[in-house]
């Protein structure tokens, strides 16, 4: 019999699993249901956990249906049914009772076209942020700095911007305040970061 454990506190779970560990590292994502703990499984989307005296199993009870795109038929299609369905993605997400939204726009495609889409639709006054290390010099600077891209949304969609230096915010003196409000173990550097940008402004 497997145990089926229902619990918030997540952190006194014994035993690491080395294998995800090194795969995070590799791939990030987890190819199935395996999680940072042995023995602890994940349940996914379109997944269900079965579970009686004798068994415990997680069931699929559906998948992505591509049939709903079957009548595509060329790449502008495509382009204006994921206009579509994107532009009603970012606009539910602004609806709120405030007059102004915020997001982060580290000049990547995801996060320039999300900042893109919500100025676009001029619902709300667009707050955009950009995480920087000013404290870095030369190469190391270089490297990390993404204001050359970033500007250029802010530039073209006029939204009110803010550029954060991480090095003033002291993430890491937050990071047990930060772990707290998480509901999974931290697993990416960049939610350190995203937290430091949003408890800022």
């Amino acid at each position: 019999f497997r145990r089926v454990l229902f619990r918030s506190d997540k952190y006194s779970l014994e035993s690491l699993d080395n294998k995800r560990i090194y795969s995070f590292f590799e791939l990030v994502h987890s190819s199935g249901n395996e999680t940072f703990f042995d023995n602890i499984s994940q349940i996914n989307a379109y997944e269900y956990l079965n579970f009686d005296c004798r068994d415990t199993k997680i069931k699929s009870y559906g998948s992505f249906n591509t049939n709903l795109y079957k009548d595509i038929k060329n790449e502008s299609d495509f382009v204006e049914l994921y206009n579509e369905i994107f532009s009603k993605s970012v606009s539910k997400c602004i609806e709120t009772d405030n007059y102004k939204v915020g997001t982060a726009l580290s000049g990547g495609l995801d996060s320039s076209t999300i900042t893109s889409k919500a100025a676009e639709l001029n619902k709300k006054e667009v707050f955009s942020f950009t995480a920087s290390f000013d404290s870095l010099k030369g190469k190391d600077y270089l490297k990390t700095s993404e204001k050359e891209y970033s500007s250029e949304v802010v530039k073209k969609w006029s939204t009110s911007h803010h550029n954060v230096d991480i090095k003033s915010t002291g993430p890491i003196t937050h990071l047990e305040q930060h772990l707290d409000r998480k509901s999974t173990r931290l697993n990416s550097s960049h939610l350190v970061i995203s937290y430091a940008v949003f408890c800022l402004k």
